[in-house]
């Protein structure tokens, strides 16, 4: 039996604690889901279980959330 890697878990409470953070959105097959996340957070409601990155809200005015998109992913 192999043992499990090391690794590291990192907590909302702990992710809206940052002052910088960058999202890397990658491949076609996330395209429909990075266009579900526009769509919600376009409408501003608060979290939502099914799109667990809407839970990220940095807790400092001055975050700087960064999004990173390959061609694939955003393309429309």
């Amino acid at each position: 039996v192999t043992p499990p890697r090391p690794r590291m878990t990192m907590t909302y409470p702990l992710l809206n604690a940052a002052r910088a953070m960058a999202v890397l959105v990658a491949g076609a097959a996330k395209r429909h889901a990075l266009r579900r996340v526009g769509e919600h957070l376009a409408q501003q409601p608060g979290p939502t279980p099914q799109l667990p990155i809407t839970a990220i809200r940095p807790a400092h005015a001055d975050a700087d959330m960064t999004w990173y998109l390959d061609r694939d992913a955003a393309t429309t």
